[in-house]
């Protein structure tokens, strides 16, 4: 299976009669088993761009394909996980994981079991009659992550996830991604604004370019799982990626 983002631009009203652009002459094809994280400036339409691929908003421009078939609405073939963990208050953990089941119209006994096996696999196994209020920040995105994997998407969108959490959580978080990406095998679209987090969890890095958002860099992150943080090679890859950075910062600075 593969997302295909064909020649994708975005533009919103603007003052008077002139559009603002956010995102222009995007190409990006995703396929299983890859991992493909998006960085860029603030405001580049990193966002937007998770939005248009999940069908949550169309293009002004181009198309997405899941298979050949354009995506033109929200699919459960597509899941999104937001940095807000977006639980429902009033629906104890099993409940919130058993959601996207329930809407598809699965029986009850067997969305439970679904639910009781993500559970098992994201170390939640025995909070399933607690609320979102009494986990930690951590826990909570990790419920939100099984309430994603329940339809058994096969490609995963997600807007900075771990960005709200403590550093020490957020390794954590990241280590628990790497293993259900490793045994589930999606194709994940990943946008942070953390370098190191980009380079430890990603296959693909794409850099994008100051409004209008362009696919302006392309780092192939060559190393093994598990990645060594403290590794020269891991390091080089940070102070690349950092680089472009800088030269986008600063050519914002320079308008």
């Amino acid at each position: 299976m593969s997302l295909v983002l064909e020649n994708i631009s975005k533009e919103y009203p603007g003052p008077g009669e002139i559009p603002t652009p956010a995102l222009a002459g995007i190409n990006l094809e995703l396929e299983n088993g890859r991992f493909t994280t998006v960085i860029g400036p603030s405001g580049c339409g990193k966002t937007t761009l998770l939005k248009i691929a999940a069908g949550l908003s169309r293009p002004t421009a181009g198309r997405v394909l899941l298979d050949g078939e354009e995506i033109s609405a929200p699919t459960p073939k597509i899941g999104l996980v937001f940095q807000e963990f977006a639980l429902f208050p009033w629906r104890n953990i099993l409940k919130n994981i058993e959601f996207g089941l329930e809407i598809q119209g699965i029986k009850p006994p067997e969305r439970r079991k679904q639910a009781r096996e993500l559970l098992r696999k994201t170390g939640l196994s025995g909070f399933e009659n607690h609320f979102p209020r009494q986990l930690s920040e951590g826990m909570q995105q990790r419920v939100a992550i099984a309430r994603t994997l329940a339809t058994h998407p096969r490609v995963i969108l997600m807007d900075e996830p771990f960005g709200a959490l403590d550093s020490q959580t957020r390794n954590s978080m990241q280590e628990f991604l790497l293993k259900l990406f490793r045994d589930e095998r999606p194709a994940i679209l990943f946008v942070t604004h953390n370098i190191d987090e980009a380079v430890f969890l990603s296959q693909t890095v794409l850099g994008l370019s100051q409004r209008p958002g362009k696919i302006k860099a392309d780092f192939s992150i060559e190393l093994d799982y598990p990645k060594e943080r403290t590794s020269t090679e891991f390091n080089r890859y940070r102070r690349e990626i950092l680089e472009f950075l800088d030269r986008e910062r600063k050519s914002i600075a320079d308008r």
